[in-house]
């Protein structure tokens, strides 16, 4: 879930209905409005402040493509243990910055690419938005009153 919040739609109010459908499937409740889904993040997530205000707060970082989503998602379950660690280099406090940066991309590259469509597009497209998330040092967050647009860069 994390890794599609780090993406963005073209509009951002489908991006956020996108989006909190995405965390009901997570805590795999229905979703039938923000007050209803906040109500379950409130059971599940005590510590949460403002349910309804992050619910209604612009999300990703990043334009990643409809099509290579998808594809994204099925690459991240067939790596998921690279993937992981990959995460958990960036997440920790621990490590010097320059590690935290050169390990994880080298572990997520060595994967190879993504295949969609006839085409190759490099894992780091989707997975970059939720390493930068990840970092306590970056200060960046998939779930975001401002966002940047970035775009993918495809491979034939």
């Amino acid at each position: 879930m994390l890794i599609k919040c780090g993406w963005t739609n073209v509009a951002p109010e489908s991006t956020r209905k996108w989006r909190n459908r995405n965390i009901a499937e997570y805590l795999d409740v229905g979703y039938q409005s923000e007050d209803q889904l906040a109500g379950e993040l409130k059971r599940r997530f005590p510590r949460l402040k403002d349910r309804v205000a992050f619910l209604r707060m612009d999300t990703g970082i990043t334009h990643h493509y409809g099509s290579l989503r998808p594809e994204t998602l099925k690459f991240v379950q067939a790596n998921v243990t690279t993937i992981v660690k990959a995460f958990n280099l960036v997440s920790s406090r621990r490590r010097k910055p320059q590690s935290k940066i050169r390990r994880p991309l080298e572990l997520i590259d060595s994967l190879g690419p993504i295949h969609f469509q006839g085409r190759r597009a490099s894992p780091l497209n989707g997975l970059t938005p939720t390493l930068a998330c990840l970092d306590p040092e970056s200060g960046k967050q998939c779930v975001n009153a401002h966002r940047s647009q970035h775009s993918s860069n495809l491979q034939e």
